[in-house]
């Protein structure tokens, strides 16, 4: 006698072959029950027709009765089977909801069967999603509270701009009560063009931008200057940017300060530049009127050489300083091979008392920058090439465009530069003297000169080289 617990033991496969086992039994018996009959009864069939049509007709009711009765018994065994499946749905839709408290159903609980197990999959399931939703909130939090500690100001994007969260000194800079969503589109808060430019490059080059930008603050109505880097982030995946954040880190007082020095150099370079010249000019008065004393003469000469240093030191720091206090470069259309030739047409005094062999090539015809910011960076690297080589060198000098640069090379095989000058070359002042000819003199901002112009012009500088294998000075500016 099989119970209707009993009935949850069995599995969805023997309820089926237990059904279809009971119509195919009884239509296997009813066929078998009426040949036997017809073949071993000795009767005479004529005779006993009405007989045969009781028995026909016998087994035909007996079929459907006990087909009904198969039917009734499977339906039975189905809502004994499937009942446990209403309360495992409601507890999937409550875990789906975010509620993890569902209890057992005894119903359940009593059987051992695939609903049990299915039972014990979904409390796992259950049990494993409160623990990640538990982590992801504590992460969340530690999160929120990094970032609202922050003293840079911090905003995140979703892929189509909309402005998905920012922290506290965001909303104080821009004038809103408190940190969160914004749910607003970024153009709607974010005037500055360059910084939805650098957003959109993110997003859709799937890579981070650095840029530098100026804004004026609703919360004191001036000008803050902001380094912002935007970086994007991804799916699980990494295949596709889910939206990007930005830090603005304000640089204000830096700037503040920066112009302070870069003032104070130029007007003490311009102070000194007037009683140098007048120095100079007395000196050569002096110097003609003791013509006849030749103790004299070397005396002077030194002189004179250091006055011409201090000269050439204090042109330097003027055009240094008016290089760092320019906020954007004049650009024009300019033909490489012209400035070019004019370049080395006005060392070539130089270029020819040390006999050096000077080859150009131009894979670039023309580019669109500032002429005076190029010229500096020309006239400082080729100039270094022609006075630091040994007489007789080979200087070559290339334009070449690369993965969205404009690159200006000049190659020598001079002396070449150690590692440990490399890193420092490009400071202000710093000299490598070490070896060097001390007849040939130079003020130790040349190279920062060619540094700051081609940061003006939004590229860098870098230097290839190694002891007697010459130098490769290589500048990369942006179209």
């Amino acid at each position: 006698m099989i119970s209707f617990k009993s009935v949850r033991f069995l599995s969805w496969s023997a309820f089926r072959w237990l059904f279809g086992f009971n119509l195919l039994t009884l239509l296997i018996t009813g066929s078998v029950l009426r040949v036997f009959i017809y073949k071993n009864m000795n009767l005479d069939l004529s005779g006993n027709r009405d007989f045969l049509g009781h028995l026909d007709e016998f087994l035909v009711y007996s079929f459907w009765s006990l087909s009904f009765a198969a039917i009734l018994f499977s339906f039975l065994f189905a809502w004994l089977f499937f009942s446990p499946l209403g309360v495992l749905i409601a507890k999937a839709k409550s875990i789906h909801k975010g509620s993890f408290s569902k209890k057992d159903s005894p119903v359940i609980k009593e059987s051992r069967g695939e609903w049990y197990q299915l039972d014990l999959a979904l409390n796992k399931i259950s049990k494993d999603l409160k623990q990640r939703k538990a982590d992801v909130a504590k992460e969340r939090s530690e999160l929120e509270a990094v970032i609202t500690a922050a003293n840079d100001a911090i905003l995140a994007v979703d892929r189509d701009m909309n402005i998905r969260y920012y922290n506290a000194p965001m909303a104080h800079m821009f004038d809103q009560k408190d940190e969160g969503h914004w749910g607003k589109k970024l153009k709607e808060v974010i005037r500055n063009q360059t910084v939805l430019e650098a957003f959109s490059n993110a997003l859709q080059n799937q890579a981070p931008q650095f840029i530098q930008v100026s804004q004026e603050l609703a919360m004191d109505s001036s000008v803050h200057y902001f380094q912002v880097s935007v970086s994007p982030f991804f799916d699980e995946k990494k295949s596709k940017t889910r939206g990007a954040v930005a830090i603005f880190h304000d640089i204000t007082e830096h700037k503040k300060i920066e112009k302070v020095r870069v003032d104070f150099v130029a007007n003490a370079s311009h102070e000194l530049k007037t009683p140098l010249t007048s120095i100079q000019g007395f000196l050569s008065v002096i110097r003609d009127s003791c013509a006849d004393k030749k103790e004299l003469q070397e005396s002077f000469e030194i002189v004179e050489n250091n006055l011409e240093r201090l000269n050439r030191l204090v042109v330097d720091l003027l055009e240094l300083s008016k290089i760092d206090s320019l906020e954007s470069a004049n650009r024009e259309n300019l033909n490489l091979k012209d400035i070019t030739e004019s370049i080395l047409a006005d060392l070539g005094q130089e270029i020819r008392s040390k006999g050096h062999k000077i080859s150009c090539e131009y894979a670039v015809d023309e580019m669109r920058t500032s002429k005076d910011l190029i010229e500096h960076i020309m006239i400082n690297l080729i100039e270094n090439a022609v006075k630091y080589c040994p007489p007789g060198s080979q200087i070559k000098i290339k334009w070449l465009y690369d993965r969205g640069f404009t690159l200006f090379k000049v190659r020598d095989n001079g002396p070449g530069i150690e590692s440990y000058h490399q890193r420092r070359i490009f400071e202000r002042f710093y000299r490598i003297r070490e070896g060097g000819d001390p007849s040939i003199g130079g003020t130790g901002l040349g190279l920062s000169i060619v540094r700051n112009s081609a940061q003006r012009l939004g590229g860098h500088v870098d230097v290839k080289s190694a002891p007697g294998l010459g130098s490769e000075f290589i500048c990369y500016l942006p179209d």
